[in-house]
């Protein structure tokens, strides 16, 4: 089981009076986050066999319970009644201390095959359940090998991106800068989880090249 949790709105809710504490006890420095203290209660948790890893996490022999960027968290754990109740447990503690809560509409649970009691989880923490693939930070999360399907995603994100820039007040140099510095990191980031398939670079070509407008000149040099 998986539960991708969202912090109803990090920023505007969170108790600085609790940063500042959290910051002052652990001497870090004011770059220091609230979540580091809910990261160790996690720790914690599991460590005490409170809260059991999932079956993957046990047999590849992996002690991972979750993972943290910025307000994005992904919790993992054996899919059962007792580990939701003391995530909750957990969640809710957290937030009366950092006035940080949970949005339940934006959250939702990924179960594996074969889960019984689903209902009672997602009745508990009141949110949805969603299916693989999951997108987190902006990449698809697959059980098995990503599939050509969901490279649509970085495609369309590459068009957004294209579509949204004003072609005809750019000049070439402009327009081929632009593509380097927005189009080229968001392939590298993809490409720093998954092998993309040529065909799929081939279609963010396309788009590159129809939005800089110079196809005889650049032939099929890559430009990004």
């Amino acid at each position: 089981m998986a539960i991708n949790v969202d912090i109803m709105k990090a920023y505007d809710s969170v108790s600085w009076g609790f940063l500042l504490k959290i910051l002052q006890g652990y001497g870090f420095s004011n770059y220091c986050f609230g979540f580091y203290k809910l990261s160790q209660r996690l720790n914690a948790t599991v460590q005490n066999g409170n809260l059991e890893l999932s079956h993957t996490a046990v047999k590849a022999n992996v002690d991972i319970s979750h993972t943290f960027f910025a307000d994005d968290l992904l919790v993992t754990c054996k899919a059962s009644i007792v580990n939701a109740r003391v995530l909750s447990s957990i969640f809710a503690n957290f937030g009366d201390i950092s006035g940080l809560k949970i949005s339940p509409h934006k959250s939702s649970i990924i179960f594996s095959k074969g889960v019984r009691r689903k209902r009672a989880v997602l009745q508990l923490w009141q949110c949805k359940e969603e299916c693989l693939p999951l997108k987190y930070l902006g990449i698809p999360l697959c059980s098995t090998s990503i599939k050509k399907a969901h490279y649509v995603a970085l495609i369309d994100k590459v068009k957004q991106k294209v579509t949204s820039w004003s072609a005809n007040l750019l000049s070439i140099t402009g327009k081929v800068e632009l593509i380097r510095t927005v189009i080229t990191p968001l392939c590298l980031y993809w490409c720093s989880v998954f092998q993309i398939p040529v065909t799929v670079l081939n279609q963010i070509q396309k788009v590159c090249r129809d939005f800089i407008g110079e196809v005889r000149r650049m032939g099929k040099r890559c430009i990004f």
